[in-house]
């Protein structure tokens, strides 16, 4: 992926492979299960962030967050135009989230 931001990039892949994150998996995994909430086909399921708006603080908003199979995952980020308008998104979402935080 191609980032505009190089200081959000790390940030969120610090994020994601801190224990903060494995936490919130874990967590959506037993409370909602194994079921793609796309496809509805059970198995290894991955958190897909259907905003930004909430990084860091997942756990307070569920309806963020959606559990993918490893396909409906891929195909959520298949195409380049995809990744850059939600990477604007949550760049935009970031920021006024965490005006003055330093």
């Amino acid at each position: 992926m191609v980032y505009s931001n190089k200081k959000l990039s790390t940030e969120y892949k610090i994020y994601i492979q801190s224990d903060a994150w494995k936490y919130t998996t874990r967590y959506y995994r037993e409370k909602r299960g194994s079921k793609c909430e796309q496809c509805g086909q059970y198995g290894p399921v991955e958190l897909h962030h259907l905003s930004y708006k909430h990084f860091k603080n997942e756990l307070m908003h569920p309806e963020d967050i959606q559990l993918l199979c490893n396909d409906c995952h891929f195909w959520k980020h298949n195409t380049m135009a995809d990744i850059e308008a939600k990477l604007d998104q949550f760049m935009t979402e970031y920021k006024n989230t965490y005006k003055g935080d330093k």
